[in-house]
């Protein structure tokens, strides 16, 4: 694949380190020639994990000032994303940019447009899409038959509160707590359906992290904080109607409380077809399992991916960097690509106009708000 890609990391916080991690052990493909963090503890860690030959910036902009980087991961909060990631193409980078991309529609188009008038790459942090989990899934699905076509899918994340850092919690710096959250579950719906949802409605509030709340939170590395503040939502029930007349249902809980403090982020996806069988999946332990239907048999598949446990990452986190740098390198059009990401957004934006107006909100209103024409749903075809 040639040497390896000279890489730039903007932003080596949370998902930025993550980043980080993956890419040392990805030594024969990409080298980190340099990060960029407002926050010196942040550069501090990075430079001691790197070693010698990393130089590191409070101001992002010298970083893409350096002609001999070939492409940037971008780890910045929601509200940064735009900025940056324009700034970026600007310089002739390719870019990863992480997920959701950005707090509204409007801006989400703009870097769309920007990365198609650079002629660079762009590729969204989607991880699920590079997963061996959500691949086999989409295999088990579509091309083995188990449930050719979907009657209703549904999806479980009740989970224990975002970290306590103010940004998080609020509208304005996320575009809302569904936005930031759940894009990667609403990306899982339309990559399985293959179709965009035409109608949503949700339901939810901020309840428990309120003033006069107790929710302490604990994340590894962060000093243990009272969450009782912000406007994002903390709980959500949300239905979608898709253009082939398929159900989907998500649940979002984020304030429970584990009682050993663990961060465990338990993510069930369900589904059921037209032919009556059903699948159940748990993504922490790796199982899909099918039953029912005009067989009856029941299977459970193994799909979890040791790539992934050696990363520490997300499922698909060693893989959807693998396939990055290899974009950058053959020009291939990355599989998450920014039309992607635009897509996991638009339910988003929809469940949290639903909840702030108490309403059913249809698709088409969200796409008004965009710069870019209108298109019918696309699904690229699936690497390899």
């Amino acid at each position: 694949m040639g040497d390896p890609v000279r890489v730039g990391l903007i932003g080596v916080g949370g998902m930025g380190s993550e980043h980080l991690r993956c890419l040392l052990l990805l030594r024969e493909l990409a080298q980190v020639v340099a990060v960029a963090d407002v926050d010196p503890a942040a550069r501090e860690r990075a430079m001691a994990k790197v070693g010698p030959g990393l130089s590191a910036y409070e101001d992002y902009r010298a970083l893409l000032g350096r002609d001999d980087i070939e492409a940037v991961f971008i780890s910045v909060p929601e509200y940064a994303h735009k900025e940056v990631a324009l700034a970026a193409f600007s310089a002739g980078k390719d870019v990863f940019l992480e997920k959701p991309m950005a707090t509204n529609l409007r801006d989400t188009d703009e870097i769309i447009l920007a990365a198609e008038q650079s002629g660079r790459l762009l590729q969204i942090g989607l991880v699920y899409r590079y997963s061996r989990f959500f691949r086999g899934m989409k295999e088990l699905l579509k091309v083995r038959g188990e449930i050719p076509r979907i009657l209703m899918m549904w999806c479980k994340e009740h989970r224990v509160s975002f970290p306590p850092k103010r940004w998080y919690h609020f509208q304005e710096t996320t575009g809302g707590a569904i936005v930031e959250k759940d894009c990667h579950h609403f990306d899982i719906f339309n990559w399985m359906m293959e179709c965009r949802a035409k109608r949503v409605c949700a339901f939810g509030g901020r309840s428990v992290l309120v003033p006069g709340g107790d929710y302490l939170s604990r994340w590894p590395g962060l000093e243990p904080q009272l969450i009782d503040y912000g406007d994002n939502v903390d709980h959500a029930e949300i239905i979608l109607e898709y253009e082939n007349g398929s159900l989907a249902h998500l649940s979002l809980c984020l304030c429970l409380r584990p009682t050993d403090h663990s961060l465990g982020f338990p993510l069930e996806i369900g589904a059921i077809g037209y032919n009556g069988r059903t699948m159940l999946s748990d993504v922490s332990q790796g199982w899909i399992k099918f039953k029912g239907g005009h067989t009856a048999l029941e299977e459970t598949h193994d799909m979890r991916d040791r790539s992934d446990a050696e990363a520490n990452a997300h499922a698909g986190g060693m893989q959807e960097h693998v396939e990055f740098l290899r974009c950058v390198r053959t020009r291939e059009r990355p599989y998450a690509d920014g039309i992607v990401g635009r897509e996991s957004m638009l339910p988003a934006f929809a469940a949290e106009k639903s909840i702030k107006e108490g309403r059913i909100v249809h698709i088409e209103e969200i796409l008004d708000e965009g710069l870019l024409p209108r298109q019918p749903y696309r699904e690229p075809p699936m690497p390899g």
